[in-house]
Formats: C-alpha cells, sequence, structure tokens
C-alpha cells in the first residue's frame, strides 16, 4: 500500500470517528436541554418540562394533575416548609397552552396542596410571610441539572 493511501485511510478514519463523537455530543445535549426532562419537588410533586420552552408542575401520584401550567420561568424550593414558588409567563407560549397559562407569581404548599396562582409581586411578598419567608427569594430557571433531576 502506497504511503497516500495510507494517510488517505488515517484522514478518513479521523472524519468518521469526528463524525461520530459530534453526533453522539448533540444528541447529549438536545436529550439534557431540549427534551423532555422532571425534578422531583416535595410531596410527590414534579417540575416538567413538556417540550423546549414549557416548563410546569404536577400533582403527586396516582393522577398526577397539572398544577401549575406552563410557563414557570423561575423558581425556589423550601424543602423543609414543603413550599414551591415561581414566576409565571404565558409570553411566546402556542395556544393552547397561552389560555391555559396564568401569568404571575405562584406559591404552592406541598403538604396541604394549597395553591395561589397569578399573583402581583406586593401579594406574592407578602403571602409569603405567611409561611415566614420574609424576604423575598431569589428564583433561579429551571434546568434538567437541578438538585431532583429525575
Amino acid at each position: 500500500m502506497s504511503w497516500k493511501m495510507t494517510k488517505l485511510i488515517k484522514y478518513m478514519l479521523y472524519l468518521v470517528a469526528s463524525a461520530l463523537l459530534l453526533t453522539v455530543a448533540l444528541a447529549f445535549l438536545y436529550f439534557r436541554f431540549g427534551g423532555d426532562w422532571g425534578v422531583s419537588l416535595p410531596g410527590g410533586y414534579s417540575l416538567s418540562s413538556v417540550y423546549p420552552g414549557a416548563v410546569q408542575i404536577f400533582g403527586p401520584s396516582p393522577n398526577k394533575r397539572l398544577i401549575v401550567f406552563a410557563n414557570i420561568q423561575a423558581y425556589r424550593v423550601y424543602e423543609n416548609m414543603g413550599i414551591v414558588t415561581g414566576h409565571v409567563s404565558n409570553a411566546g407560549l402556542p395556544p393552547p397552552d397561552s389560555a391555559a397559562s396564568i401569568p404571575g407569581y405562584f406559591i404552592l404548599n406541598t403538604r396541604n396542596g394549597t395553591i395561589l396562582k397569578g399573583l402581583l409581586e406586593k401579594t406574592w411578598l407578602d403571602s409569603l410571610k405567611r409561611y415566614g419567608i420574609m424576604k423575598k427569594p431569589s428564583l433561579r430557571k429551571p434546568t434538567g441539572f437541578d438538585k431532583n433531576y429525575k
């Protein structure tokens, strides 16, 4: 086999290996960031991405009914109190999701299942004080990398 042919075969193997590695990396990124994911919340609730750009909260089993419609932009969990709070926006959601969404802040008490939705910031902060949360919580964007990712 000539020297040029050996070099060409090596080049082709590197090209195939690089393409395979790129394919695996892109598949990982899609399933990690673009696909569906879920995060366990207190009381058996779950925060789930149902499609890119739409994050919702579902109730505990067996019926797993939808509790907070898309799109949860940011949230915070107070595990020791069983409280999940955050902000919902329906901007950019396609119908029918945009019609079902209730924009504003929400507070979910996972211990007794009560929920307040569509709150203005002042009402939200006042309501949090009833649970002993005196300072404005720092909310973060939900991702599949959150603590209780499943």
